[in-house]
């Protein structure tokens, strides 16, 4: 499964390009044809129609995944997760991704309590917010993940999120009009909200360490309150 996580994660940073081979042949085809009939089609313009698709099939995939999370209203799939190895676990795995980048991961463990909660979810919850980072942090960072007790956070040392808009970057299609923006489509943090809120969790976007890069920490309900 770890590989298979990592190159989630890869496509999803670098740009997934599923629909790319699927219409590749298409494309390939008719640039045949059109040279048949002597009529010119320029590669550039047909590689910026095949960006647009992979982004289209990629914006619908992304908001099919948050519905199905938004209208979960079982809890069939959750069992007991200790946040201390399941922090390691992920360490494990996206750690070389970040290193690829050129940043760092540090993960770090203060008395890690023990959770109930969706395995997958919550392992696609920490996956978006590393993307977060490696997209939108500044250059050869560290990257630092963390769970204290309850709470499970990620902080970068990009440019942050102002204040104002920390809500708004939770809503889907929503990018932000500062300096944390780029090829995204706003649905990563998004569906860190709606896996946050099937958990009862509190999720917090503040700023990080010194006033640089985000913060974004959710903690979890004690297992009393499930």
């Amino acid at each position: 499964d770890a590989p298979l996580l990592r190159e989630d994660i890869k496509d999803k940073t670098e740009g997934a390009h599923g629909p790319r081979k699927h219409y590749n042949h298409i494309f390939t085809w008719e640039v045949g044809e059109a040279e048949e009939t002597n009529q010119a089609i320029q590669r550039a313009d047909l590689e910026e129609t095949l960006d647009q698709i992979d982004g289209i099939s990629e914006i619908f995939d992304a908001l099919l995944r948050l519905a199905q999370i938004e209208t979960k209203t079982n809890r069939a799939d959750f069992e007991l997760i200790d946040l201390g190895p399941f922090v390691q676990q992920i360490g494990d795995i996206y750690g070389p991704v970040v290193v690829d980048a050129g940043q760092t991961l540090d993960v770090q463990f203060e008395k890690p309590q023990s959770i109930s909660g969706d395995r997958r979810l919550l392992t696609q919850l920490v996956a978006n917010l590393i993307q977060n980072s490696l997209r939108y942090g500044a250059e050869q960072q560290m990257i630092t993940l963390a769970v204290e007790g309850f709470t499970l956070s990620v902080t970068d040392e990009g440019p942050g999120i102002p204040e104002a808009e920390r809500e708004r970057v939770l809503q889907p299609l929503y990018q932000a009009e500062s300096a944390r923006q780029g090829e995204g489509y706003g649905l990563g943090l998004a569906m860190v909200r709606a896996i946050s809120d099937l958990h009862l969790a509190d999720l917090q976007l503040d700023d990080g360490s010194n006033g640089r890069g985000l913060h974004a920490a959710i903690t979890f309900p004690k297992l009393t309150n499930f």
